[in-house]
């Protein structure tokens, strides 16, 4: 894959998680996924995939232009992956339309984990 489609898979993704945060903090996703709802542990489900894949791209984008090798440059880019996501997490104790949920954060950090060891095998 050619390194400027992985940069656009990677800042486009990006661009999304951030709408999807924005519309949810303002409580704009409300019919958006309600036939989703209905399915078991959809929630969950939805941050270990979305998570996943921004993990996976953020790798396979920004880890080949680090300097320092490729464990050392995808602990950094995975740590700080973490980070915000439990920052966001955090974040949702404080805003009326969300809810601060552990299980929410581990569902994110399995996403993340999972492609990581999937972006890591593909090399």
């Amino acid at each position: 894959m050619k390194p400027i489609f992985r940069d656009l898979l990677f800042i486009g993704f990006f661009i999304f998680i951030i709408g999807v945060i924005i519309a949810a903090n303002r409580g704009g996703l409300g019919d958006t996924f309600a036939l989703a709802r209905q399915i078991p542990y959809f929630d969950k489900v939805g941050h270990f995939v979305l998570m996943g894949l921004l993990a996976f791209f953020a790798i396979i984008s920004i880890v080949p232009r680090m300097a320092g090798g490729a464990k050392s440059a995808t602990f950094k880019v995975v740590s700080l992956l973490i980070l915000l996501i439990a920052l966001e997490e955090a974040s949702q104790a404080f805003i009326p339309s969300r809810n601060f949920s552990f299980m929410d954060f581990f569902a994110g950090l399995a996403g993340v984990l999972l492609a990581t060891w999937v972006a890591l095998r593909g090399r």
